[in-house]
């Protein structure tokens, strides 16, 4: 354990250090100043947390990554025989081993530095606080899907990084960032209608009719599963979460509240963030709604399953967060929030990672073995 809070400790630490002071940021034709980091140097400050990571062996589901990696063959071309539920990711994935590399632990790096490099892109585009950025993005343990879960995470990142194309209302650019991502993960399709609801007004009417949608399907959670497992689970590799999923009771409670507080803070500042009327923190305001409704739906049925949707949504929050308090959140209280953020945050890592997972770590490429065993 002591090699994960090492590398989210130095992670945060170096994120905080590479800010640029005085950014100029164009808003609705407003110009004003705050904190940014490079993207260059952001992607320095990550690196350290990216080959760590990247090179891992049998944290989560890496193992699996591996295997397939070593079992996949080339019998036709390189777009015979793709999958219809990742064919891009296939791609991807015959293009690096018969192409480039033919190494396991290179392929698990490179998702994990591509997906990084998407996710960076906002990071250091959107967060006047990108060491509270990178802080967040360890404490609410998204960086666990990361490290199991890696293809889905490729797709959440590459969604992530779409965000500018939400901000701009550059619909053709959206459309094709979220083909792209699909086809690594078919559950980023669940973007599709976000386009049309989050650009606009902090609680808009269509947010909160698809909001109320989606909690109401908490009623018909079974057929709704059902659905899942036709879309994306029969037939596939995971074809045995269906079972998994209908047995499972729901999302873990603490981590609806973790998604709930962001929400809670947009909601009690919707004056503030009204009278702001800027653009990128009514999109972070509704994406983080959107996380509870959807986290709400995972507490009655398939929790871990559903309750991955949501990342879509939650990964959002490392950016808000930081928003929220240089832009919304007033001097007086700020230090009391930003203490909250640290020490709340801090406490949650240490529950899930320690206590809940009790997650070592290894890597057979580094030669680092710390509470998991050699074999892959």
């Amino acid at each position: 354990m002591i090699l994960h809070y090492a590398v989210y400790i130095i992670s945060a630490l170096l994120a905080k250090l590479v800010e640029k002071t005085g950014k100029k940021v164009e808003s609705r034709g407003q110009t004003k100043y705050e904190n940014r980091a490079q993207y260059i140097a952001a992607f320095f400050a990550c690196l350290p947390m990216i080959i760590i990571y990247g090179f891992r062996s049998s944290i989560g589901d890496t193992t699996s990554y591996l295997y397939s990696f070593r079992d996949t063959t080339l019998t036709g071309g390189l777009f015979d025989d793709l999958s219809d539920r990742s064919p891009g990711f296939d791609i991807l994935l015959r293009i690096f081993k018969f192409m480039l590399v033919d190494n396991e632990y290179y392929w698990v790096f490179f998702m994990t530095l591509i997906s990084m490099l998407f996710l960076l892109a906002s990071f250091s585009k959107y967060s006047p606080m990108f060491g509270l950025s990178i802080f967040l993005f360890f404490g609410s343990t998204e960086i666990s899907y990361l490290l199991n879960g890696a293809r889905q995470f490729f797709a959440i990142a590459i969604m992530v990084y779409a965000l500018k194309y939400l901000e701009k209302g550059k619909l053709i650019p959206y459309i094709v960032t979220l083909l792209v991502a699909a086809s690594i993960h078919l559950t980023a399709l669940i973007f599709v209608p976000v386009y049309f609801v989050v650009r606009g007004k902090f609680l808009n009417i269509k947010m909160i009719f698809l909001s109320l949608g989606v909690i109401a399907a908490t009623a018909f959670s079974s057929l709704f599963i059902n659905y899942l497992n036709d879309l994306f689970l029969e037939d596939s590799v995971y074809s045995g979460y269906y079972d998994f999923i209908v047995a499972d009771t729901g999302v873990n409670i603490f981590r609806f509240f973790v998604a709930l507080v962001p929400f809670l803070l947009c909601f009690i500042y919707r004056k503030r963030i009204a009278d702001l009327n800027d653009d990128s923190l009514n999109i972070l305001a509704n994406l983080s709604m959107l996380a509870v409704a959807v986290m709400l739906f995972s507490l009655t049925a398939g929790g871990d399953y559903l309750g991955r949707l949501a990342e879509y949504f939650l990964i959002f929050n490392c950016i808000l967060y930081p928003v929220l308090l240089k832009r919304v959140i007033s001097k007086n209280v700020y230090p009391i929030f930003m203490v909250g953020i640290i020490v709340g945050y801090f406490i949650f890592y240490t529950y899930q990672f320690y206590i809940k997972w009790d997650l070592g770590y290894s890597s057979d490429y580094l030669g680092i073995y710390i509470g998991e065993s050699e074999d892959v």
